[in-house]
């Protein structure tokens, strides 16, 4: 028998060993430590707080309805993750699975992906104001994953309350992703870059709620640091940090870039199947997509067109089978880690999606509009520029690391899907996954009455860029209840003065006003549509 297959089985079977040790080490942890843990969150002992909050809703249910449901769900769960790791470990260490779904994939490839990667994460990085979260009340902070085990940190507190210090993260971040897209000492700038992406990312979302504008490419830029990923188009080359004569082989860059392709087609597949979990397969009846795109479109958003009025005569049918497409398109996406065809018909209905969220609700996923040209529609165009890569094998014994990786995060990600787990940066990705039927919109407006009477929306976000994109609208349940309403009064003081400095005509009053808007039955009546949920009339001092 061959000596490389020789040394494939016994590194294959030695995988699978310590596969086996962990799993049995987590079952012995798992039934007799994590029960501790159920308790002391339960009882609110734990000095984290986001395992606090793992369990909700207490009432009426006992300390043993969580351990319970440990022991005859999670439990299983996890374990059944283990199975799906040694499975894929299995599949994926092949040199068969190589060859058809792997191999293909250039150092060119690659290249182009850590410059497109960085720009995109620069360019969001550069549009942030994150200086001005220091501004938003404290009282607006949430669990917000890894960014509180970085509370621990000493100094990391003071950092996320100074603007100085903030924006000079966030400058340290821009210069290090350019650097990056440059390919200019990247193997420290990629993981230095990705660590900056990550806790401003963080700080952000801690004031809001885990949203997934710039999650993806973050993710795919962690993966990054682990190749050679300037071996071509990079400064590095260019002045002699790569040795041009030690390319490495042909597997290593097609893995590189195969496991950033499974981290995006996990993603949109997480995005559909929580839809399926949350909503049921039939998730796209009922007007659920005509509710969401009113609910984005009236709202309170840093983009605005006058499309929605148009949409309020369109037939439900229409946005229907729109909601089909766009639910099931995200459900086989992951296809494209297998079909050829699927890598070009999946990301073309994505790019559709995205752009028509952007024309008909106002958000902009820029990144995921570029990623799918980056990822699949690119190389079927430019392959055959590719620069050859190195070693031309078309075995995965070149890179024998990365099938265990992809055996690993595969599951991982499926796991964090159907588990619905939200722990930034990992995230089920359950976007508008609750069924919204019965055409009822929640609509939330911000309005500002000016001195001379002028009566127009408030454009908060000018005041705290922080909070573009509307944001600031996950707090608005703070301005109608008896507990939030005075750091949310001190929120709106805030944003007032800002917006009022060397202003002719200053705000006097902001009204946080809610609305409910049954689109089926109720005529549309511009800013007096449905019945007022809750009011906020807040007059500005300006003393």
């Amino acid at each position: 028998m061959d000596t490389k297959v020789l040394q494939f089985d016994s590194l294959l079977r030695g995988r699978l060993l310590i596969l086996a040790g962990l799993a049995l080490v987590w079952l012995v942890l798992a039934v007799f430590l994590v029960p501790i843990a159920i308790e002391a969150a339960y009882n609110k002992q734990l000095p984290i707080g986001f395992l606090n909050d793992l369990i909700r809703n207490q009432q009426g249910n006992p300390v043993s309805h969580y351990t319970d449901m440990w022991f005859w769900r999670m439990l299983p769960f996890t374990l059944f993750g283990f199975a799906m790791v040694a499975a894929c470990l299995i599949w994926m260490s092949g040199d068969a699975f190589y060859r058809r779904f792997v191999h293909g994939h250039t150092a060119t490839h690659l290249a182009i992906l850590r410059i497109a990667v960085c720009s995109i994460l620069a360019i969001n990085a550069a549009w942030e104001d994150l200086a001005s979260s220091a501004l938003i009340p404290i009282e607006f902070q949430r669990n917000m994953g890894v960014i509180e085990l970085l509370e621990w940190v000493p100094g990391f507190v003071p950092l996320t309350q100074s603007p100085s210090a903030l924006a000079a993260w966030q400058i340290a971040t821009c210069l290090l992703l350019v650097l990056g897209a440059l390919g200019l000492f990247t193997r420290w700038t990629l993981p230095l870059a990705a660590i900056g992406a990550l806790v401003m990312g963080g700080i952000l979302r801690q004031y809001s709620h885990l949203f997934h504008t710039m999650l993806l490419p973050m993710w795919m830029l962690f993966f990054l640091c682990f190749y050679r990923c300037a071996d071509r188009l990079s400064l590095d080359r260019k002045i002699g940090w790569v040795h041009r004569s030690s390319p490495a082989s042909a597997a290593h860059y097609a893995w590189g870039f195969y496991l950033c392709m499974i981290v995006m087609a996990v993603t949109y597949m997480s995005t559909g199947t929580s839809k399926i979990i949350n909503g049921g397969a039939d998730w796209f009846l009922g007007g659920t997509l005509k509710t969401y795109v009113l609910l984005d479109a009236l709202g309170n958003q840093q983009f605005s067109n006058d499309l929605a009025a148009s949409l309020l005569q369109t037939p439900e049918w229409i946005f229907d089978v729109l909601a089909f497409v766009a639910m099931y398109g995200e459900l086989f996406y992951i296809l494209v880690l297998f079909f050829a065809w699927a890598r070009i018909v999946f990301p073309l209905l994505m790019l559709g999606l995205h752009l028509s969220i952007f024309l008909l609700m106002n958000i902009l996923f820029f990144d995921l509009i570029a990623l799918q040209l980056v990822v699949f529609i690119g190389p079927a165009l430019w392959r055959r520029f590719a620069a050859p890569s190195g070693a031309s094998d078309q075995s995965a014994a070149g890179a024998s690391k990365s099938p265990l990786v992809a055996a690993v995060m595969l599951p991982l990600l499926v796991c964090v899907a159907l588990g619905r787990f939200e722990f930034y940066p990992f995230s089920a990705w359950q976007m508008y996954a609750q069924p919204a039927q019965h055409g009822k919109v929640p609509i939330h407006r911000v309005w500002a009455v000016r001195a001379s009477g002028l009566r127009e929306e408030a454009p908060l976000w000018q005041a705290i860029p922080a909070l573009h994109d509307g944001r600031y609208m996950d707090r608005f349940y703070m301005a109608h209840s008896e507990s939030g309403e005075a750091v949310y009064r001190q929120f709106l003081d805030t944003c007032a003065e800002i917006l009022n400095a060397g202003s002719d005509d200053p705000i006097n009053t902001l009204i946080v006003e809610s609305r409910r808007w049954d689109h089926r039955l109720q005529p549309f009546e511009g800013e007096a549509s449905g019945e007022v949920i809750g009011r906020l009339v807040h007059h500005v001092d300006r003393d």
